[in-house]
């Protein structure tokens, strides 16, 4: 799917029974890449394992699995251009989506 807001994401993969991963879940299928590989558009995942994935930035939740629940809990979002991540504040911000079970 394209971009979406976090609460989006979480309904997406639980009607397909799966759920939104944690960030060390999405680390652990990418890795870091030099700039020059990322700006020659090489992606942090292996495109062989995982075909088609866009090098884009993905939802991941805190590592305990749980949703944010008030305004200072905060989730992650994964670059799949570069392997960084980085912490948000709960927004209704788009980014991709990819379910784990």
């Amino acid at each position: 799917p394209g971009s979406m807001p976090l609460v989006d994401g979480r309904a997406y993969c639980e009607q397909s029974g799966m759920r939104l991963p944690t960030v060390d879940e999405l680390l652990g299928i990418t890795r870091k890449v030099r700039v020059w590989q990322a700006l020659r558009g090489k992606p942090a995942i292996d495109v062989h394992a995982f075909p088609g994935t866009p090098t884009s930035s993905f939802w991941a939740l805190a590592n305990d699995g749980e949703m944010p629940a008030g305004p200072r809990d905060k989730v992650f979002v994964v670059d799949f251009s570069d392997g960084t991540h980085h912490s948000l504040a709960v927004a209704g911000d788009g980014y991709r989506v990819r379910c784990v079970r």
